[in-house]
């Protein structure tokens, strides 16, 4: 086009060259170039458009027709661009090639030299004139961000034409687009030696090259072509370089393979790949893996585009393949160290590359490969097979030469000073030293195996011959002199090829750089053997599959052999990790021909891959019971005890050293009797430290190993502190990974051997134990010893978990652990609880005395450790007895009443004494305080009596005398003031201050044996409840499943549950009376104060009582109709233990047990359950009076732990804890069901008037509702409390309670009797008015906070649930009229809570299920409010549609923020339109993305619960004119903007239009063609039409997929 500036057929003007120049070459102003030319291009379009100038059609076949898109130059100021665009360019290049004239100065018009900066003074400024490259890196850096943010503008504007038209130069003088492009791409990538000394090295700013070239490849990859192999070269070179340049290198070679692909020049991309490589050979310098070349993007744009390459090009890209591969390699001088670290990691790189491309080449399976590529690829498999031959004789000659001069330097000492220094000396001289081949050659090995195993793949399976079941006949390298492939493998594994474990040092293999590299070629060896089993594997698995070929299945094992012994490795390598990591992916491949030896430390740690396969599982077994048994020989003691657990341990661990797969072991019965005989020793072992004569014949049997086994000196210790300490540290870990174990897997293993594991372990445990609290002295430490507690704690858990799934476990435990009149393991459990109490109290006393009241002062982690003992020992013996059968059951049953009986006595004489302890310490302090008391009274009464001067010359007396050369020169008080200051004058003017109050003293407390005693007590009365529940769950195995027998059922159970349930009663009866009676009255009057020991104590009695209770309970209900039960409890233990347990309950403070001890709550609870249950099946009746204290203390119990709570989840109404929760609901249940209609009415009336105090103080407070704040300052309003995160949680805290129990209550009217029915029907309509209000009142601003805030919603969601029970009980409980319509706008009135789409599960789902349920159960009663139901359906879709608007506005919201702070990074990192560009768009996608997905969630979440709202409003419950009114709405909310930010003109969305979309269809049932054609007429205005077209789009898919017509 013409200028208005210059004429084109004149040399370019000076003025403007002049300035581009200044303003690249200033480092400050570099920046603006790329803006000051997209400025000019917008100007000078806005400037031709005002003219007049207008595009018009091309004027030749040359010049494209002018299309207007942002950015693009018109054809009328073309000529301006181009030049201003050249002035610009031109210095970058000039700055590349060095040329100080045209860079930094030059000449003007009038040819003088003009003063300028030049490129090497610019070059030391900007470095702060020091070194030579620091200021030129920095200049270089900004130049090519300029150049590249200058090439990417020029190709928007339009001026650069791919195929050459309208490339005239800007001027006479200059180079045209295409020339000065190619120009700076020469420049940018000429070798250092070849452009002028001054310019700035290439490496110095790698990022902003490839930055340069991504934007020149993308122009038009003919620029760079001719430099590819520099281009690839220069990214590969190692350097220095940060993340950044990493990522930008890996986009620009990712950029280069599309490039390429788009041309179809894949092939020569090849070629230009080895050439780089190959001349990278002499440089050394450490090279990353997986980093640049082989990155995980330009693999993945490698595999797209040769997957979408045409098929005739394959055999081109094999060729090309082994061509860059040799040329890459050269002459692989093996062995003489040639082959660097870093060629080798550049190598394996190249290599990745190619298997990637002949991973993806379209070669589809079973048809017949091209000849030009099968040839290709057979000559490359034979050059790969030459090269590891050539490799594995040079690494093999080097380890045989090691091993010799290894055996020299033992027998010959004298000759290994000459050998170093011969060493030395060669390291000196750069020659190879005598190891394995360097960690060049094995990179080099490593690829080649890749490419191998990718072109024997192609070889095997693109075919139509015979050959696909022939590969496994000929070695998988078939050169002749090939070696074999699992020698090649464990050679690159860093093992022995005799299969030695001896690993090689790699002085190259440090850092990450080193870790990828390993990583890379064990991959690779790795890929190589698997790929070999696949091919064994048709030949080597038993028939029909295959043959099974004993060599197959040799070499197979051999090669698995290899890859599992480097994958089970303890050692955390590089090469570890990555054949672990492929052979996880492949387990099905090589896990048939893995040996147990080689499996042993790849299922050590267990995890899903291992527990799902059987037979891992049963290897694991094996190696987590031998983890035990080794754990357990550092740790046995040399004592009587120690002897019978080394026997144990070597019974368990007989056959766990061998390496076969069966575990099945058949000496239970020793082990048994082992256990027996050890936990029967009396108190005469605790001291003996010798082995008596018995033990010494049983562990004589086993010869020299229990021998080394045991250690220890003939004291009895078990070593060091330290090294015990190790040993239990040690045998803990191994009992948490022998417990990993899930237990739905525990039928797939013998679980007995790890429950005699666990046995033994704590058998060893408890030996070491027992000596160190023997020889423990006061001062001594006690860490071993509570290592040991922590041991036996752990395998007693361990033991429980296995024994509750395991009925043979759980037999062998009790056998081991019972005797025939004793619970021998709970005997010595007691004892060992009972001596470390002891210790402890020593510990805690004054002069090695015992504290009167307890444990008080003990150490809080010792005794938390030793309660944990105590548990996981009651854990044990629950499950060791509720789940044996027959007569063992109840054996153990009296066995363990016989132990834990006179334990739990004597800890309620404990306590008695403890109390009476109490008692007497506060009677001493009454006493004490009285006694003083009246010695002040009567001195004062002595000093009213004494003379004034006698006082005063009693004072100077009494007063010290001072040295009269040392006076005090302040003044003396007079005697006023001396009188006034005397305590004794009942008239002292100055008030002295009061003394502090000494500290109060922690309230008495029980220790660990109490504990103990009380929780084994709960853990054998819930064992006898338990197991005798369980038998009547049992049914005849030959009976059919569904036979609808029940009475006979009945019967069958009656006949088992009756007489087992009282010989349980009667064997645990002594227990019984023991801990009700006795225990709990002592351990309640200690309660006050809730001390830890007597909590935890009282927790366990009150338990024991509840499951006492219960097993009455089911020897009531299941005895014989007509006969009287032989169970009658004791109404005076029953009255006692619920004073009790109401007694701990009645406590409301922080320290009470419903706020500290919920778990001891939710017992106290369970034990009132309990009793009314048994009230309930036997009588006599709870009396009205006490039904309702039991009912107000579980009322009263809920609010307080709900307040406590304060905060809810999920919009969900604070509740107490799950423990507690679970037991509060099950009470009110049983509490409820023998309710009369008083009872049950006063309930409702608690309730109702909760919820009205809440709302009058609310109506008060905010009277007007949601305006209350309209006049109202923030400040004010803060002040108040409002406007917090929190702010409604404390009336929320406060309601949840009465909506509770309102719950309960309507709950309870459906499978209530005629008594719920009755007082349902009197307050239902009463209690719905007052629910409506209390949703109203959760949805207005005011004491619930601001409306739609998770507080409002869950009061409202409470509310609307409780409504919809009521609405679903129909004619039950009858509703007026009044009361159901509204109901039936209740959605309308409390629209303010469904202001955020996360109400869309809770609060709006409710008022769907409302809706729903009204139309279904309450027709009747909405005859006549049709038109509310209408309006609220319309409300609801108005919420979904604010919904979407707001999600809109907030993702603009979100943009824009995006962009500001991209575009400020952006300036920040001085780039223009870069790679960070790119990487903040994939970012933001990323986010946006995840943000759209997450709300597209919950709007079909929404949408479906609005389905059967729709679904029940068909035409006979609400008629075809509402139908058709709620059709008409749900058109129009589908139909607004999706993209409007406004409620009224958005729509629910694409998502919430999919959902909703059956519920429109059933309102389409339920009109007609008639009413269709209405809304057709109805929608001719709004929206532009779109609701026509919508209503259409609905008709039509209604028609086809929805309606059925009658025809299949």
């Amino acid at each position: 086009g013409e200028s208005k500036v210059w004429n084109r057929t004149l040399p370019a003007p000076e003025y403007v060259r002049n300035a581009a120049r200044t303003i690249v070459n200033d480092g400050e102003c570099v920046r603006l170039a790329p803006w000051l030319f997209r400025s000019f291009v917008e100007d000078a379009n806005a400037s031709a458009g005002r003219s007049g100038k207008r595009a018009t059609a091309a004027r030749s076949n040359n010049e494209p027709v002018f299309v207007n898109k942002p950015g693009r130059c018109v054809p009328a100021a073309r000529g301006d661009v181009k030049l201003l665009w050249d002035a610009f360019f031109e210095p970058c290049v000039r700055f590349e090639t060095g040329d100080a004239r045209a860079a930094g100065g030059g000449e003007g018009a009038d040819g003088r030299r003009r003063r300028g900066r030049g490129v090497k003074r610019d070059i030391v400024e900007a470095g702060g004139g020091g070194g030579d490259g620091g200021g030129g890196v920095r200049d270089a850096t900004s130049r090519r961000r300029v150049a590249a943010a200058l090439v990417r503008a020029c190709d928007v504007a339009g001026l650069y034409s791919y195929i050459g038209g309208d490339d005239t130069a800007p001027a006479p003088d200059r180079l045209n687009i295409r020339d000065r492009l190619g120009e700076y791409a020469t420049a940018l990538f000429a070798k250092t030696s070849d452009v002028s000394p001054v310019a700035p090295s290439v490496t110095s700013s790698k990022a902003a090259t490839c930055a340069a070239a991504t934007v020149l490849l993308e122009v038009d990859v003919r620029i760079v072509e001719p430099h590819c192999a520099a281009i690839v070269a220069e990214v590969c070179r190692a350097a220095d370089a940060e993340e950044r340049d990493a990522a930008a290198a890996a986009q620009l070679l990712a950029t280069l393979v599309k490039q390429y692909a788009a041309t179809r020049q894949l092939p020569a991309l090849l070629s230009k790949m080895g050439a780089a490589v190959a001349s990278l050979r002499g440089d050394d310098a450490p090279f990353e893996v997986g980093a640049v070349l082989d990155h995980p993007a330009v693999l993945e744009a490698a595999g797209a585009e040769v997957g979408r390459m045409l098929s005739g090009m394959i055999s081109q890209i094999c060729v090309s393949a082994h061509g860059a591969m040799s040329h890459a390699l050269g002459r692989c001088e093996w062995g003489t160290g040639a082959n660097g670290a870093g060629h080798g990691a550049r190598c394996a790189a190249l290599g990745a590359v190619i298997a990637k491309m002949f991973h993806a080449l379209p070669a589809p399976a079973g048809e017949a490969l091209d000849a030009g590529a099968r040839a290709a690829l057979e000559e490359l498999s034979a050059e790969i097979c030459g090269r590891l031959r050539d490799w594995f004789a040079a690494a093999s000659g080097s380890s045989v030469d090691a091993d010799v001069d290894a055996k020299k330097k033992e027998k010959k000492k004298k000759k290994r000073k000459e050998k170093n220094n011969d060493e030395e000396q060669r390291e000196e001289d750069g020659s190879p030293r005598g190891r394995v081949s360097g960690a060049g050659d094995a990179s080099i090995a490593g690829a080649l195996l890749s490419v191998y195993v990718q072109a024997q793949a192609i070889l095997e399976i693109c075919h139509d011959r015979d050959e696909l079941y022939s590969f496994h006949r000929r070695p998988y390298l078939f050169t002749p002199d090939a070696p074999p492939i699992v020698s090649v493998v464990a050679a690159i594994l860093d093992l022995d090829p005799e299969g030695d474990d001896r690993e090689c040092e790699r002085a190259n293999d440090d850092g990450p750089y080193g870790a990828a590299a390993a990583k890379s070629r064990a991959t690779a060896a790795a890929g190589a053997a698997l790929q070999r089993v696949v091919q064994l594997a048709k030949v080597a698995e038993p028939p029909p599959a295959g043959v099974s070929d004993q060599d197959a299945i040799d070499e197979a094992r051999a090669l698995v052999a290899v890859c599992a012994a480097r994958a089970g490795s303890r050692r955390r390598t590089p090469t570890a990790d990555a054949v672990r990591d492929l052979m996880r992916t492949c387990q099905d491949v090589w896990m048939a021909y893995a040996s147990p030896a080689a499996l042993r430390e790849w299922v050590r740690d267990g995890g899903d891959d291992v527990f799902r396969n059987p037979r891992l599982l049963r290897l694991w077994t094996r190696e987590a019971v031998r983890g035990v048994v080794g754990a357990c020989d550092g740790v046995c003691a040399a004592t009587s005890l120690g002897a019978i657990a080394t026997s144990i341990v070597e019974e368990v661990g007989a056959r766990a050293g061998e390496d076969t797969e069966e575990v099945a072991w058949s000496r239970w019965r020793e082990a048994r009797e082992l256990a027996a005989k050890f936990w029967a020793r009396d108190d005469v072992a605790w001291s003996d430290v010798g082995p008596t004569k018995d033990d010494a014949t049983v562990s004589g049997k086993r010869g020299k190993k229990s021998g080394k086994r045991r250690k220890g000196g003939d004291d009895g210790s078990v070593g060091g502190p330290d090294e015990t300490k190790a040993g239990l540290d040690e045998m803990n870990a191994a009992i948490g990974r022998l417990a990993s174990m899930p237990t739905q897997v525990v039928d797939d293993c013998d679980a007995r051997w790890l429950v005699a594991a666990c046995v033994a372990a704590d058998c060893v445990a408890f030996t070491a134990a027992a000596a160190r609290v023997h020889s423990c002295s006061v001062d001594d430490d006690s860490t071993v010893l509570f290592a040991a507690v922590d041991v036996m704690a752990a395998a007693r858990r361990a033991v429980a978990r296995f024994a509750n799934v395991d009925e043979a476990s759980a037999s062998f435990v009790l056998a081991g652990s019972t005797s025939k009149t004793r619970a021998i393991f709970v005997d010595a459990s007691l004892e060992m609880t009972r001596r470390i109490e002891k210790l402890l109290k020593k510990k805690v006393g004054d002069g090695g005395g015992e504290s009167p009241l307890g444990l008080t002062l003990v150490d809080a982690d010792a005794r938390a450790r030793t309660c944990s003992f105590a548990y996981a020992t009651s854990s044990f013996v629950q499950a060791s007895v509720q789940h044996a059968r027959g007569d063992a059951f109840f054996a153990a049953l009296r066995a363990c009443d016989a132990s834990v009986t006179p334990a739990v006595r004597d800890a309620a004489d404990q306590a008695h004494a403890i109390l009476l302890a109490a008692i007497e310490r506060v009677e001493a302090k009454r006493a004490k305080k009285k006694a003083e008391r009246e010695a002040a009274e009567a001195a004062a009464i002595r000093a009213k009596m004494t003379p004034r001067s006698v006082k005063l010359r009693r004072r100077r007396e009494e007063a010290p005398r001072e040295p009269s050369h040392d006076a005090d020169p302040s003044p003396k008080p007079s005697s006023d003031k001396a009188i006034a200051s005397d305590g004794s004058n009942p008239d002292r003017r100055a008030d002295p201050k009061p003394d502090p109050k000494p500290p109060r003293d922690p309230p008495p407390d029980v220790g660990p044996a109490t504990v103990a005693a009380l929780a084994l007590a709960e853990a054998v009365l819930t064992a006898a409840t338990n197991g005798v529940a369980s038998l009547g769950c049992e049914r005849d195995p030959n009976a059919m499943l569904n036979d609808g027998n029940d009475i006979k059922e009945r019967d069958d159970a009656v006949d088992r549950v009756g007489p087992a349930s009282t010989r349980a009663w009667s064997a645990v009866g002594s227990l019984r009376g023991a801990t009700i009676d006795k225990a709990t009255g002592a351990l309640a009057k200690l309660a006050r104060g809730s001390p830890p020991g007597v909590t935890d104590a009282l927790a366990s009695a009150l338990s024991g009582g509840a499951a006492s209770a219960g097993l009455a309970e089911l020897g009531i209900v299941y005895s014989k109709q007509g006969e009287p039960s032989r169970i009658v409890p004791e109404p005076d233990s029953i009255r006692r233990g619920l004073q009790y347990a109401c007694g701990v309950l009645r406590d409301c403070s922080e320290d009470g047990w419903i706020v500290k001890y919920p778990s001891g709550a939710a017992k106290a609870i369970d034990l009132i359950r309990s009793t009314v249950d048994v009230f309930s099946a036997n009588g006599p009746h709870l009396t009205p009076t006490a039904h309702a204290a039991l009912l107000a203390t579980v009322l009263s119990t809920y609010d307080v732990s709900a307040r406590h709570v304060k905060y809810g989840e999920d919009d969900r109404l604070p509740s107490p804890p799950r423990d507690l929760s679970v037991a509060l609901n099950r009470a009110m249940g049983s509490l409820f069901h023998g309710a009369g209609k008083r009872l049950l009415g006063a309930a409702y009336r608690y309730c109702i008037d909760q919820m009205r105090v809440h709302d009058s103080a609310h109506r008060s407070v905010y009277p007007f509702g949601r305006y209350a704040f309209a006049d109202m300052s923030e400040a004010r309003h803060k002040e108040l409390g409002f406007g917090t995160p929190y702010d409604g949680w404390e009336t929320a805290s406060s309601l949840a309670a009465p909506l509770w129990c309102m719950h309960s209550l309507v709950n309870h009217t459906g499978w209530g009797g005629k008594a719920a029915r009755l007082a349902a029907t009197e307050h239902a309509e009463y209690a719905c008015n007052t629910l409506m209000d209390c949703a109203k009142m959760a949805t207005e601003r005011g004491s619930c906070g601001e409306p739609g805030e998770s507080p409002s919603r869950a009061v409202a969601w409470a509310a609307v649930n409780a409504l919809t029970i009521v609405a679903g009980r129909g004619k039950g409980t009858p509703l007026s009229s009044r009361c159901c319509s509204r109901m039936a706008i209740l959605p309308q009135s409390i629209c303010e809570g469904l202001v955020s789409v996360d109400s869309g599960a809770s609060l709006f789902a409710g008022c769907c299920a409302l809706l729903s349920c009204l139309l279904r159960r309450r027709t009747v009663e909405l005859k006549r409010c049709s038109a509310m139901y209408t309006i609220s359906c319309q409300y609801l879709l108005d919420a979904m549609r604010r919904w979407n608007a707001r999600d809109i506005e907030e993702r603009r919201v979100r943009g824009d923020a995006t962009e500001q702070a991209k575009e400020a990074e952006i300036e920040a990192a001085a780039l223009s339109d870069d790679a960070l560009t790119r990487e903040w768009q994939r970012i933001t996608a990323i986010e946006e993305r995840e943000s759209a997905d997450a709300f597209a969630r919950k709007m079909r979440a929404a949408a479906t619960h609005m389905v059967p709202v729709y679904e029940s409003a068909n035409k006979g419950k609400l008629g075809t004119i509402y139908c058709q009114h709620l059709l008409a709405d749900a058109i129009t909310a589908c139909t607004g903007s999706a993209v409007a930010a406004k409620a009224a003109d958005a729509s629910i969305g694409a998502p919430a239009e999919r959902a909703l979309k059956p519920g429109i269809f059933a309102l389409m049932d339920s009109v007609g063609d008639r009413e269709f054609q209405q809304l057709h007429m109805a929608f001719v205005s709004g929206y532009g039409g779109a609701r026509r077209m919508i209503l259409k789009k609905f008709i039509d898919e209604y028609r086809r997929t929805h309606k059925f017509d009658g025809k299949i």
